[in-house]
């Protein structure tokens, strides 16, 4: 990146504190958009709850060193993270003694199978205090293949005694290279079936304006918003294709071109003020002159003025708008015998009359307005599953939760992701337009922190499910569900709360 984007002369200008388009290693400039959000909360699931490698891939100035940043940062207290980022010329000694240090290993032995043991055993007493060792490596593309088959072999720790499968959860994050070297024939077979990919997600059109006040801002700044325009915005989503490293540089050039307003207005202090002195006396003169010039016509205009006496129309007329009432959240329960009603209130508008009296007026008020419809309570019954599909619910955990533990064992589920915010399943519920009626979810408890699992629809027997899982769409299925009976679902519930 050039250093005029590191250091550029419009900072001054518009009190910022750090170049707002400039890389950052720190994760300062991590945008929360939706699509990153769900990114990082997989990560977290997929580290924690599977023995899955992780591998996020993207292309050049696609984000993905912010997004690890700020995956470091959200981390889980659990975790113990060892991270470097690696290069081309890193030897295999060099990645084993970032991973001893990192991880506060005292080697007693120098030689290397005793090595590999201590760090084998230093794992599995992680793991015996609750604790998770996690593996991230940033520009995984760079390392050679004999590297990542050594990487690997770390990988395979396992401890006997508590029959703990995979110490060591590793995450890596590289350029779509990557994805050649692990399909490499040195890299085995069942190491490859364990790689979870991931994609890294661009910003959609509709985020562009707000990432880049998004940026402004967290370097200390607040912009017109004039500066960037709609045909601003339109450009630079088709120069970047949302990659956000593309997205700063359009975004960049576009404060250079209007360096000279910013430079020529409020280069300093005095010119500034010289500048409204200088306007104020012109506006002055300006209005003197035509004082001067118009003068018998205004003393025409006030002399008219005054002959002319006022009236005032004692008549009031009200003018009455439509008041709109977005409805209440409501509770979607299921009925017999009626259907359900909401009382809404409605003022009907009604058009503005001449010299229409105040008592008529309310009267035709009363006439016009339509009475509000009288609720009738419906009868709720218990739900109980007779089909494949979930009869609507209310749309709260608890209730998610009471009603699965009324359903059978032997019947069958999709889980689909799990997320620290219950907010965020009827987010992500609405950005993959997930069916209201097929989505369920449940609540845990993850090392003393709230968890939430979706799941999608219930099923009779297990062939079903699997077919359904086959119909998701190429998104969902990006997120890798799993068919779980309802029997498992119902006892992490009952375990867990």
């Amino acid at each position: 990146m050039s250093k005029l984007i590191q250091n550029p002369p419009y900072m001054q200008q518009m009190g910022l504190k750090r170049a707002p388009f400039a890389d950052s290693s720190e994760g300062l400039f991590y945008f929360p958009e939706p699509t990153y959000k769900q990114c990082i909360d997989l990560l977290n699931l997929t580290v924690s709850f599977t023995e899955k490698i992780s591998v996020v891939i993207g292309e050049n100035q696609s984000g993905k060193t912010t997004l690890m940043n700020a995956f470091l940062q959200q981390s889980i207290d659990s975790w113990r993270i060892c991270y470097f980022s690696a290069s081309s010329e890193l030897q295999p000694v060099e990645i084993l003694q970032q991973i001893i240090k990192q991880f506060e290993l005292v080697i007693h032995q120098a030689d290397a199978i005793q090595v590999i043991k201590q760090l084998q055993n230093k794992l599995i007493s992680l793991s015996q205090t609750n604790q998770i060792p996690v593996l991230i490596i940033d520009n995984a593309h760079l390392l050679s293949v004999e590297n990542i088959k050594r990487i690997l072999a770390l990988y395979e720790f396992v401890d006997e005694k508590s029959k703990i499968h995979r110490l060591l959860k590793i995450v890596f994050f590289g350029d779509t290279s990557l994805k050649h070297n692990l399909a490499a024939k040195d890299i085995p077979y069942m190491n490859r079936q364990a790689i979870h990919w991931m994609k890294m997600p661009t910003i959609s059109p509709e985020f562009i304006f707000d990432y880049i006040h998004y940026r402004i801002n967290v370097s200390g700044g607040v912009i017109d918003e004039s500066i960037y325009d709609q045909q601003h915005i339109k450009q630079i989503y088709q120069e970047s294709q949302g990659h956000p490293g593309i997205i700063n540089e359009q975004a960049h050039k576009v404060l250079m071109t209007k360096k000279s307003w910013f430079s020529g207005l409020f280069s300093s202090k005095e010119k500034f003020v010289a500048l409204l002195q200088i306007i104020g006396s012109v506006l002055g003169i300006i209005g003197l002159i035509a004082v001067l010039v118009f003068q018998d016509e205004i003393n025409q205009f006030i002399q008219g003025s005054e002959e002319v006496s006022p009236t005032v129309n004692n008549n009031k007329t009200t003018k009455l708008k439509i008041i709109e009432k977005p409805f209440p959240e409501k509770k979607i329960i299921k009925t017999i015998g009626t259907s359900e009603k909401l009382e809404v209130e409605v003022l009907k508008k009604i058009p503005q009359e001449k010299n229409l009296s105040s008592n008529k007026q309310q009267e035709k008020i009363k006439d016009k307005t339509i009475a509000p419809i009288k609720k009738i309570t419906p009868k709720v019954v218990a739900l109980t599953v007779k089909t494949s599909k979930k009869q609507k619910i209310s749309l709260s955990w608890k209730d998610h939760q009471r009603w699965l533990l009324q359903q059978p064992d032997i019947f069958f589920t999709l889980q689909l992701v799990g997320v620290h915010e219950e907010s965020s399943i009827y987010k992500f519920a609405k950005d993959y337009k997930i069916d209201q009626d097929e989505l369920l979810y449940f609540h845990t408890k993850r090392n003393g922190i709230d968890w939430f699992s979706m799941l999608y629809g219930v099923y009779p027997d297990k062939k079903m499910a699997e077919k359904k899982m086959k119909e998701l769409t190429t998104q969902l299925q990006g997120f890798q569900p799993w068919v779980r009976d309802l029997g498992s679902v119902k006892a992490e519930i009952q375990k867990n709360n």
